[in-house]
């Protein structure tokens, strides 16, 4: 079958071809088609206009959507217009690939969304990324379609853009994906918290930002967006996503203290991207002076220091006012259930997922060690990694004892064995609540449109599944 927001011909002679309604080029090249051996609808919720779920996979299985995100899902059209104030469109379709990979792209009145097979079955195989994704496409609907910075609004498919903007179209989507994904229900709060707490220490740990700004990101998006294999944090990668939404936070926790609370970026959201505007481009003027509407802030001063400026260090400090500082603590193993603990770049500088290395911080002990982005974990200290999840937790777990943590990986068509010097534990990023001051981020992250009941789980978590059996030879891993 198929899915797409297309409008289609009611009269039809023959069923197993579709006639859809003649429309512009313009609407063609904005409405994608997805198909699958199978597929599958979910309408959601109650929305001033029908916004509906299809999933397409190869088969039901991989059609089925958890109840984590069916709970969550249903009520995103309603947070999202209380977000904005409203909708322009006359119907939204997420359209959603389940299969090996993950991406997004947005469209006026759709999404196109890959997620992996597992992740929409399981919670436990499931991220943050995953869980903000739909929000997140959803988003620009508003923020980049209805719309757009100036410089990105063209005529036609074929005159370039000037991408400045992207840190506002791209960051602030990815600031509200998050937001909306802790309003629906769909991540916790905790979640929420030790996401941007990780997000803040990778960005530390960005070396070109001594020399690359926010905005030379967006300039350069299209020649970062492959990424580098070895060399991602010396030339940043596409960061207007992440300190865009850095940068979308703290403005947030600057209009809430200067209005006590009485105002906050959702206001400006909806005075400035809702339905009652007219659909075109804005410039950063009007945008610096609709949210100094908000909060008497030099909000210019702030974009040159922190969009076009050079800010080697980030100042953890900027969070405080949300009630909450960032904070590094020592994890006890006992206290790990997530399957997916494979990101220890506040302790050897690794970021792993399925076993690929993804970045390696430079002068990190990992990098000591000679890692790569692009190895591949077979094994820890002996451990293979798919027999335990919490395999890189148990080797930091066993580091004060053994002073090292010995990987099997392979790279290039070989099989080597790297030592890495560390004996410090396990450490998590994350953030801890300051006494006896308000607490901003849970108003941010409290839903607008439902009550959630406190000492419940709205969502219900399947049984723990027991880790796959271990692999009885070390064959090549197959390309990430």
């Amino acid at each position: 079958s198929f899915a797409s927001a297309l409008p289609r011909q009611v009269a039809t002679t023959d069923p197993d071809v579709v006639h859809f309604t003649s429309l512009s080029l313009a609407r063609l090249v904005d409405n994608p088609v997805i198909g699958g051996r199978a597929c599958a609808r979910h309408d959601l919720g109650e929305p001033a206009a029908p916004v509906t779920v299809h999933v397409c996979g190869p088969t039901d299985a991989a059609v089925s959507l958890h109840p984590r995100w069916l709970t969550g899902l249903n009520r995103l059209p309603a947070e999202a217009e209380a977000l904005f104030g409203g909708a322009f469109y006359d119907r939204y379709a997420f359209l959603v690939l389940s299969g090996p990979r993950g991406m997004g792209l947005e469209h006026r009145c759709c999404s196109l969304n890959g997620v992996p097979t597992a992740g929409l079955i399981d919670p436990a195989q499931t991220n943050l990324w995953q869980y903000s994704l739909l929000p997140h496409e959803y988003l620009h609907s508003w923020i980049g379609k209805h719309r757009r910075p100036h410089g990105m609004w063209t005529p036609n498919y074929h005159t370039p853009k000037n991408c400045e903007g992207l840190w506002i179209y791209e960051g602030l989507t990815q600031y509200y994906g998050t937001v909306l994904a802790a309003r629906t229900g769909m991540i916790t709060p905790d979640e929420w918290r030790d996401y941007w707490a990780e997000t803040f220490d990778d960005l530390m740990h960005t070396t070109g930002r001594h020399w690359r700004s926010i905005r030379d990101t967006c300039r350069s998006s299209f020649h970062l967006r492959g990424g580098s294999r070895h060399h991602g944090r010396l030339r940043r990668n596409q960061d207007y996503y992440l300190e865009g939404g850095l940068f979308w936070f703290v403005a947030d926790l600057h209009i809430r203290q200067a209005s006590d609370g009485e105002r906050s970026l959702d206001d400006f959201c909806a005075a400035f991207f809702g339905p009652a505007q007219p659909v075109g481009a804005f410039t950063e003027d009007e945008l610096v002076s609709a949210l100094g509407r908000l909060a008497a802030i030099d909000w210019a001063a702030m974009i040159a220091r922190r969009i076009d400026g050079m800010v080697p260090e980030l100042d953890p400090r900027q969070i405080e006012p949300s009630g909450w500082r960032f904070s590094s603590q020592q994890v006890a193993l006992a206290d790990l259930t997530s399957s997916q603990y494979e990101s220890v770049a506040s302790s050897i500088g690794l970021q792993v997922q399925h076993g690929w290395i993804k970045t390696v911080a430079p002068d990190s002990p990992a990098h000591q060690a000679g890692l790569r982005s692009g190895d591949y974990i077979h094994a820890v200290n002996g451990i293979e990694r798919q027999s335990d999840p919490l395999y890189l937790a148990r080797a930091l777990d066993h580091s004060p004892v053994l002073g090292h943590i010995l990987l099997h990986v392979h790279r290039d068509g070989a099989w080597t064995t790297r030592r890495i010097a560390y004996a410090g534990g396990i450490h998590s990023q994350g953030m801890v609540r300051i006494p006896d001051t308000p607490d901003r981020l849970s108003a941010i992250l409290t839903p607008r449109t439902w009550e959630p009941q406190p000492d419940s789980n709205p969502v219900p978590e399947p049984p723990a599944s027991s880790p796959p059996a271990p692999a009885s030879s070390t064959p090549a891993p197959s390309t990430p």
